[in-house]
């Protein structure tokens, strides 16, 4: 279970780190002008909080097991879950933007 924590905040550490600034040029290059949602500029804007945070997730549930001396897995789901979540929060935040493009139609790029 621990393995599996790891992995997941491995891709919280990833995505923003590699993922998000590739993200924001596709933004700037494909849709210029149009405004993205409040969730991908906040995603954008807090990428350096979002990987400590992803860094903080395996941190949290090593201590707990540690702290609490507990042998149970059960006490590793949670951060597993949030670690989750984070990642697919972060992750349909950056993919909104070109959701709402696909569903709308193309953009004129050149008006």
């Amino acid at each position: 279970m621990i393995v599996m924590l790891l992995l997941a905040c491995a891709g919280n550490i990833l995505v923003p780190l590699v993922c998000i600034p590739n993200f924001e040029l596709i933004y700037q290059n494909d849709l210029p002008g149009r405004p993205l949602p409040g969730l991908t500029q906040w995603i954008i804007a807090l990428r350096i909080p979002l990987m400590i945070l992803g860094a903080a997730w395996p941190i949290a549930g090593i201590l707990t097991v540690w702290r609490l001396k507990l042998a149970s897995v059960l006490w590793l789901y949670l951060p597993y879950l949030l670690s989750l979540g984070q990642i697919l929060i972060t992750l349909y935040a950056l993919f909104k933007p070109m959701l709402v493009v696909i569903i709308s139609g193309p953009v004129d790029v050149h008006p």
